[in-house]
């Protein structure tokens, strides 16, 4: 499941010094045009728009349980999404998990018990119960954690995922981390140079060489989902076979909480095509990126008002072209308010369903 930079377009950004913010009203507003104008010409996503105005009501209830933390009714109204869009029931692949929560409560929601579980971060789990462990992948109660860069995670060389229904889910993804998550999870199939039909072993001997470049952990799933009465008396020829076939998972939809737009980066982003066609170069992909920041700062002065709306615009131009992505990648998709913004500021997540289904 790592391959380096299966996320990443790897185009370095020339590096952009003096690229000055607009500080006129003038300049302001026609940064707001623009971005406006953009965001305005995307088509809507219909299937799913109707949970907007739901998300007012999700509030109303969460407002209601008291002595609950924001963090927490934030998880709740993002479980709550999910069960709104049918994508309650599926396995799941948390981005950026940090301690879980996000899984512990969807876990706990759903009906599908036996759905697999995977916690992907890079970083050690803060206050997770295997936090001092040195290994990169190892089981935390029923969830399967990877430690794990999000750009190098190839969804389909997980071994308990083959073959399953899941759904991409994340709280607060920070900026590229998100990008990084579409584009894992718009790339299920081979990358470039691995579809080729490879010849079947002419031997065992030559299977048995050939099933030491798999991973333990695929061999050991195969033969869970196989049964040991049915995996004992395989050729070892006919597991390379089972090996090579095996269905790649099947990804149903996404459920992520937006964030920290700032930290997006032009390697990054996942619809280079969407800035193309918006004659978005990499100076002004920057000044969009710094300008995003105003959405929640509350900037000072005559113009901080006008600065805070154009932050918006910035937030909402660069989650158009990922819901743009996503639509292109055969998907139903939709940017939702799914909490109040006295809840957070960033109270904005990305839904997407399959367009077929």
């Amino acid at each position: 499941y790592y391959r380096l930079n299966a996320n990443c377009r790897c185009v370095p950004a020339e590096q952009m010094e003096g690229c000055a913010l607009p500080d006129t009203a003038l300049e302001l507003d026609a940064w707001q045009a623009r971005l406006a104008g953009a965001v305005s010409s995307t088509p809507s996503s219909s299937s799913i728009g109707s949970g907007v105005d739901a998300g007012q009501d999700r509030d109303r209830r969460l407002g209601r349980q008291l002595h609950v933390a924001a963090a927490e009714r934030q998880v709740v109204a993002l479980i709550e999404l999910s069960r709104s869009v049918g994508l309650l029931d599926f396995s799941t692949v948390e981005f950026g998990a940090g301690r879980g929560t996000l899984t512990d409560g969807i876990h706990a929601a759903s009906a599908a018990k036996h759905a697999v579980r995977v916690l992907v971060d890079r970083d050690r789990a803060r206050g997770g119960t295997c936090q001092y462990t040195d290994d990169s992948r190892f089981m935390e109660g029923f969830a399967l954690r990877l430690r794990i860069d999000i750009r190098n995670l190839w969804l389909p060389g997980l071994p308990e995922l083959q073959g399953c229904r899941m759904v991409g889910v994340g709280k607060h993804v920070c900026g590229c981390a998100t990008d990084y998550a579409l584009r894992c999870l718009c790339s299920t199939s081979e990358l470039p140079g691995q579809s080729e039909a490879l010849p079947p072993p002419e031997s065992e001997e030559e299977a048995a060489l050939v099933l030491k470049t798999f991973s333990r952990a695929a061999r050991k799933e195969l033969a869970r989902r196989l049964g040991g009465e049915n995996f004992a008396p395989l050729s070892l020829r006919e597991q390379v076979r089972l090996l090579r076939s095996t269905e790649p998972p099947h990804v149903a939809g996404v459920v992520i909480a937006l964030c920290c737009h700032h930290r997006c980066t032009w390697e990054s982003y996942c619809n280079p095509e969407w800035l193309e066609v918006h004659a978005v170069p990499v100076a002004d992909f920057h000044l969009i990126c710094r300008m995003s920041m105003w959405a929640a700062s509350h900037p000072a002065g005559s113009l901080g008002a006008s600065r805070q709306s154009l932050g918006r615009s910035c937030k909402h131009f660069l989650d158009a072209g990922r819901r743009d992505y996503l639509a292109r990648h055969g998907f139903n998709a939709a940017i939702v308010e799914y909490c109040s913004r006295e809840e957070t500021q960033e109270n904005r997540a990305l839904v997407a369903t399959r367009a077929q289904e």
